[in-house]
């Protein structure tokens, strides 16, 4: 290129630079020099759903994982407890889906073993609480007060 030809395109640059908008447009002297910019990949995140269930409602059936949890064993301990019949079976929601029935869940755990007795019963069963008696006894035999 010739000085002139040099000169020509320099100005052409300041010309452009002067009557440009825009930032972007003042760094380059055509649209061809300008490279494409590469949108970010987004990663597909999932998003909780949100439940129609009030927060203070909880559901009946949960799965296999909330269930162990809920009894407070693993998922593995969990199964062992469903085949010794120590834990009901689930209850089927579809072809491939289980879920577990909360109250029967409870009811299965009222009936394990406490600690120390094999029927049962926890040593909390096994006392009875007179103290109630006691106060309806010293009311009944007090005189009225006139």
């Amino acid at each position: 290129m010739t000085a002139p030809a040099i000169q020509q395109l320099a100005d052409q640059l300041r010309a452009r630079r002067a009557v440009s908008t825009s930032p972007i447009s003042a760094l380059f002297s055509t649209v061809e020099d300008v490279e494409p910019v590469s949108k970010p990949v987004r990663t597909p995140q999932h998003r909780p759903t949100q439940s129609p269930l009030p927060p203070s409602l909880a559901p009946r059936l949960i799965g296999r994982d909330a269930a162990a949890a809920y009894v407070g064993v693993s998922p593995n301990t969990f199964d062992k407890m469903i085949a010794d019949e120590l834990m009901p079976g689930p209850r089927r929601l579809s072809e491939r889906r289980l879920a577990w029935d909360v109250r029967q869940l409870d009811a299965a755990v009222d009936r394990l073993p406490g600690d120390g007795n094999a029927d049962g019963a926890t040593d909390a069963d096994d006392e009875t609480d007179h103290s109630w008696k006691d106060i309806d006894a010293k009311t009944k035999t007090k005189s009225p007060v006139h």
